[in-house]
């Protein structure tokens, strides 16, 4: 009987959402090419330790590159998650905003596209992608 093994066969079948860092490398790919190029997308991920609990978290911070602007370096937002990629929140760096508890990969990505195309993100874009045409550097 200690020959069993308890795994399940489909381990590594279960489940079918993306990981966030995936999405969101997605949609730094999306931001190259909606702006022609003169703007570059970035996921860095980092760990960390979450507040007073000691649990471990992986930080993603989502960043616009203005590569025509010497490379100008704009943090959008941090998505912080634990062990499990839900539920997960995100911190808009630009707006001092928290969404907690975003308990699946719908919620997350219903608030990513909100985020993504709030007023205020898509002023940044703009405004970058100007000042990118002006040569400045």
């Amino acid at each position: 009987m200690s020959d069993q093994i308890f795994w399940p066969e489909d381990i590594l079948e279960r489940g079918d959402s993306k990981p966030p860092r995936k999405i969101l490398l997605k949609q730094a790919e999306a931001l190259e090419s909606l702006t022609e190029y003169n703007l570059r997308g970035e996921v860095q991920t980092n760990r960390g330790i979450m507040g007073d609990s000691d649990e471990e978290v992986f930080v993603h911070h989502f960043r616009i590159i203005a590569t025509g602007l010497d490379n100008y370096r704009v943090t959008l937002f941090r998505v912080i998650h634990g062990f499990k990629h839900y539920p997960l929140k995100i911190y808009e760096v630009f707006t001092e905003t928290t969404h907690d508890d975003l308990k699946n990969e719908k919620e997350f990505t219903d608030q990513l596209k909100k985020t993504l195309s709030s007023d205020e993100v898509v002023q940044l874009i703009q405004s970058l992608v100007a000042h990118s045409d002006e040569d400045i550097f």
